[in-house]
């Protein structure tokens, strides 16, 4: 998917032209969804509702800074005008595909925080830490917990 390619390229090392972009994109982690979702078996508010979920909303760019952050490689953002994206994206008929990138995709899960006193259990950077431990070989995570803890001293 999306978030296994953006990790190829940061292990890589290449730049992305991405700096620029300033959109919002709505997520939600696999624990946070497996919790919401028991919570509508379980909870008689959620009986014939339909609930959009979301745990973050991120930019394109700043899940890239904490995918790296994560020790799925490095970030190295270009800044680049949007028009240079979209007007080659247009050319070869990839618009789907630049809007997947760069359009907001934001969602209001609201109703099901109130509705069923949701409250996101696991926190996103948490969650996409252990997504890169399990898909980048070889990453160590309690040097790189070490590292932050020594810092903060």
């Amino acid at each position: 998917g999306n978030l296994a390619t953006l990790m190829r390229i940061l292990a890589w090392g290449l730049p992305l032209p991405l700096g620029a972009v300033r959109n919002r994109r709505s997520m939600v982690s696999r624990s946070n969804l497996c919790d919401v979702l028991v919570r509508c078996v379980d909870h008689p508010a959620a009986a014939g509702q339909c609930f959009l979920v979301s745990d973050v909303c991120w930019s394109t760019p700043e899940l890239i800074a904490r995918l790296a952050e994560a020790g799925a490689g490095s970030a190295r953002l270009w800044t680049v005008p949007l028009f240079l994206l979209i007007w080659p994206a247009r050319m070869l008929g990839r618009q789907a595909w630049i809007q997947r990138l760069c359009g907001d995709l934001e969602v209001d899960s609201m109703p099901v925080r109130e509705r069923l006193d949701w409250c996101p259990p696991v926190l996103p950077q948490q969650e996409l830490e252990a997504m890169v431990a399990a898909a980048v070989p070889g990453i160590d995570r309690s040097c790189k917990i070490a590292q932050k803890d020594a810092h903060m001293l």
